[in-house]
């Protein structure tokens, strides 16, 4: 599995990062709208000529871009509003039930490995309605569907519930993943990782939470990671796709830290 390289991000850029990711937390919105891809260069320092140069790269591929809210869910907040977005768009039945069964299976699947069913129902029955109401055109636009994900008795209960659909997932799959948590993580058992980093709200998620968040719901997702890091090559930015050689359906933007969702030209 590749990973996000920026091992030559210096520890002052990712301290002013933090300051900017924290100051836009407080104002910024949860969802944003879209904006040109020109405008990602306020978002990182104009002085840095190699950070400049990717954000060309990016410009050649991408038209539009739409921020998240730089809270510790941002990841699974594009994430979930990717998908869902592509739903509202295409009005794909296929899709739209395919990712309701991820849904009911996942429950069942938490109960069994000995969740409370009273507790997750809750959180389980907000996303599946909302996944419904798009399947039944009662969504009908992404504007509304922004509005849903702003919504105060939608928006923590759907990234609560998938968090708790990603970590059945990766208990259930721990032989895959259990090389990577006692080889990277203090952690030595996948109930105790996946308590500790990935079931808690604004928990920052991994890369390894990134491919299992993919493997659980069927998706092929691309990365653009934009850094500081200088490569000898003539692809500056580094891609990465989840699950390797597929061909993606949504696209986001990693600094380190944080995600956003991208558009395709």
């Amino acid at each position: 599995m590749d990973h996000v390289d920026s091992s030559s991000f210096s520890m002052s850029d990712y301290e002013r990062q933090q300051e900017e990711i924290e100051s836009e937390t407080k104002s910024s919105p949860i969802v944003g709208d879209k904006q040109s891809i020109e405008s990602l260069r306020q978002a990182y320092n104009p002085d840095n000529e190699q950070v400049q140069k990717k954000i060309n790269e990016l410009i050649q591929n991408y038209s539009v871009w739409r921020t998240v809210r730089g809270d510790g869910n941002c990841f699974i907040r594009a994430f979930l509003f990717s998908v869902c977005e592509e739903l509202v768009l295409k009005k794909d039945t296929t899709k739209q039930k395919h990712f309701q069964s991820v849904l009911k299976n996942s429950l069942e699947s938490l109960v069994n490995l000995g969740y409370p069913e009273m507790l997750l129902d809750d959180f389980y029955s907000v996303l599946d309605d909302l996944v419904t109401e798009i399947g039944e055109g009662k969504i009908k636009s992404v504007d509304e569907l922004q509005q849903r994900f702003v919504d105060p008795d939608t928006k923590d209960a759907i990234i609560c519930y998938m968090r708790f659909l990603i970590s059945a997932y990766m208990q259930l799959n721990g032989d895959e993943y259990i090389p990577y948590v006692l080889g990277t993580t203090d952690h030595v058992t996948m109930d105790s990782y996946c308590k500790t980093e990935l079931e808690g709200m604004y928990k920052e998620v991994d890369n390894i939470i990134v491919s299992a968040t993919c493997a659980a719901c069927g998706v092929s997702l691309r990365l653009e990671c934009v850094d500081a890091q200088n490569r000898d090559s003539t692809q500056q930015v580094q891609t990465i796709t989840f699950p390797d050689q597929s061909e993606p359906t949504i696209f986001m933007l990693y600094r380190p830290g944080h995600y956003d969702i991208l558009y395709k030209r």
